[in-house]
């Protein structure tokens, strides 16, 4: 029996918009949530904008500037990943009999592991309701690998991870580098928990920043 070609071209299509789209999307949520949790945190606002001018210099962004000089920017982002993970609901089937919680749970069972409880769960993450870059200054070698999970894990991590964090780290710089943010006054932010963690309600007034 032979396949319909247009039936595999329709597939592809399918593919490719999706990846385009998640490409486009996931940065985009990345940096706005790291704005709203900078327009709320004016002191690591500051820091990150002097880190920006420092990096980019008085131009803009470099073409060549590599994301890793903005370190301060790196562990603000983490840390947002941290707190709204873009992988926020991880669906997976058991392969091997596993016992969970004192559970058994046989090959076939479904499960889901719901990141953005674990990232808040204070035996991992001490105050974690609390917006801390520098929690991500030092190693944690303590850190347990399934406590942080914002791009999921094993055979079915993210291959588009370093994009976004990319993505989201020129951005954000480029932006911060000029401008200051502040919520629009009566702003109430909620997390919208769909296909992707979405700061419904977030409006944002944008000033010049005063010259460094």
């Amino acid at each position: 029996m032979r396949a319909d070609p247009a039936a595999d071209d329709e597939a592809l299509v399918a593919v490719l918009f999706s990846r385009l789209f998640s490409a486009q999307t996931a940065p985009a949520l990345l940096t706005a949530w790291l704005l709203h949790l900078l327009a709320g945190h004016p002191r690591e606002q500051q820091r990150l904008r002097e880190e920006a001018r420092t990096v980019l210099g008085p131009a803009g962004t470099p073409p060549t500037v590599d994301p890793a000089r903005l370190v301060a920017t790196q562990h603000a982002l983490r840390e947002t990943l941290r707190l709204y993970p873009p992988a926020w609901l991880l669906d997976r089937t058991i392969q091997s009999p596993t016992t969970l919680g004192g559970r058994d749970l046989d090959p076939g069972t479904e499960g889901r592991v719901v990141t953005y409880l674990i990232h808040r769960d204070p035996a991992h993450h001490p105050d974690p309701d609390v917006f801390a870059p520098a929690r991500w200054a030092d190693p944690q070698p303590d850190l347990h690998r399934g406590a942080y999970l914002p791009f999921g894990t094993g055979g079915r991590y993210c291959r588009g991870a370093l994009w976004v964090t990319t993505i989201a780290a020129l951005t954000s710089a480029a932006l911060l580098r000029r401008h200051d943010f502040r919520h629009t006054p009566g702003t109430r932010v909620c997390p919208a928990f769909g296909a992707h963690l979405e700061p419904t309600g977030l409006r944002l007034d944008t000033h010049c920043a005063s010259p460094g």
